[in-house]
């Protein structure tokens, strides 16, 4: 088992859980990790769901992909 050592946590401007990423990326760093946040300004919860009509969502789907491809 390999321990995650970069993360990147996808943040949207008007999500309900933004608080919490922010919580939870802070408590990554103190905990050592090396932490990526992706801000999407104008998006909420679930965008990612608008992919083919939504730029932020195809930029999303690319690092999604960009990640997978490089671990």
């Amino acid at each position: 088992m390999y321990a995650a050592i970069d993360i990147t946590i996808n943040e949207a401007e008007f999500d309900y859980y933004l608080q919490s990423n922010k919580y939870f990326a802070q408590k990554l760093r103190q905990a050592g990790k090396n932490v990526e946040e992706v801000f999407y300004k104008g998006m909420d919860h679930g965008f990612l769901d608008r992919s083919g009509s939504c730029n932020q969502s195809e930029d999303l789907l690319q690092l999604i992909a960009s990640e997978i491809n490089n671990n």
